[in-house]
């Protein structure tokens, strides 16, 4: 970049306060100027405007020694990779920010000035750009005990974490278990320890969330309310319920069939989303919507931390949004691989107290 054009941006700062103030003006732009953005944020903006104003101040920094602060951007723009950041949004950054600052400046803001701050703008879009496609092509590995059980190919970053925060919580079992559709597994993902930890709950619940937001807007569908199949999915669908900001409750089973209870009524006509931990067969799931419907709501989508269903699985019938797709073998009772009929079968699952079966 040019050192004349640095000079004018760094005489530019003299002229403006960056504070909160200024981030609302920012996003205010950002939604005029694309409207259909406002669904991938939350309707309290006040957190989403902190952490701007923090990577925005580290932007700022680079005015004086920008090659200085490459790394730091680099890291930044993996940061916004691993939440679904792509290239393609920078247009609109940008856009906004110049506007936001013509604002500012007023007449001080000649076309020298804008030059000099569309210089130093793409420079920073090409800094994040640059830890964003380093993170998307990271070669992903899991570990040899996962590979011998998990069949599908991580390829993304964000994978990566949501594998690396199962395991960190100790929730990626290896044994002989009966799912809650049935069949049998050598892999059994607990997403009860995941949730133990709130941060890592609040973590992964916020990603789902965000591709929650990203279908809402692609189908054009509002969600009214969510309902959570007990027991897996209640502390996920209350976590979502936060994060999207809806009503939450959740069905259980009565002599086998769920239901609502404990004061829960649905709407004529509401809109529901079903959260569930994880996604087997979707038998769960259909049987939720069941439900739903029969209360005169409608169930419009599925959403779970992971998708183990086989490309033969057809229970589901809804759309499914998940944070991660993995091919986990599934065996039906008669049909077990050798290595499995010697083994006690455990059921960890909520729907039978019993634990341990042959």
């Amino acid at each position: 970049m040019k050192q004349q054009s640095m000079l004018l941006v760094q005489e530019s700062l003299l002229h403006f306060k960056f504070d909160s103030e200024f981030v609302k003006r920012f996003y205010a732009r950002i939604f005029e100027i694309a409207p259909q953005a406002r669904a991938l944020f939350p309707s309290d903006m006040e957190a989403q405007e902190h952490k701007f104003q923090s990577s925005f101040e580290l932007f700022l920094k680079g005015t004086k020694d920008l090659e200085k602060m490459r790394s730091s951007i680099n890291n930044l723009g993996a940061y916004h990779a691993d939440r679904n950041i792509k290239s393609e949004h920078f247009p609109i950054f940008c856009e906004a920010i110049f506007a936001t600052l013509r604002d500012e400046l007023g007449e001080l803001f000649t076309p020298e000035m804008a030059q000099a701050w569309e210089e130093y703008i793409n420079k920073i879009v090409e800094y994040m750009d640059e830890g964003i496609r380093r993170q998307n092509n990271k070669e992903i590995k899991t570990s040899s005990s996962i590979n011998s059980n998990i069949s599908s190919k991580i390829e993304t970053a964000n994978d990566k974490n949501i594998i690396q925060e199962f395991k960190d919580a100790g929730a990626i079992l290896s044994g002989h278990f009966i799912l809650s559709s049935g069949l049998r597994s050598p892999t059994y993902l607990q997403c009860a320890r995941v949730m133990m930890d709130a941060r890592r709950g609040e973590r992964l619940c916020s990603a789902l969330a965000l591709k929650v937001r990203e279908w809402m807007q692609a189908s054009g569908k509002k969600i009214d309310a969510i309902v959570a199949p007990a027991m897996g999915g209640v502390v996920v669908g209350y976590e979502m319920g936060r994060q999207l900001e809806i009503d939450t409750m959740f069905c259980e089973r009565v002599e086998g069939l769920f239901t609502l209870r404990r004061g829960f009524d649905l709407k004529e006509g509401q809109n529901i989303l079903i959260v569930e931990d994880v996604v087997t067969t979707g038998k769960s799931s259909m049987e939720a919507a069941s439900c739903i419907e029969s209360l005169g709501a409608k169930p419009v989508a599925v959403a779970s931390l992971i998708d183990r269903r086989s490309d033969n699985d057809v229970s589901l019938t809804l759309p499914l949004i998940s944070l991660l797709k993995l091919d986990v073998p599934t065996y039906k009772p008669d049909e077990l691989p050798p290595e499995l009929q010697n083994i006690p079968a455990v059921k960890p699952g909520s729907r039978d107290l019993k634990k341990t079966v042959w």
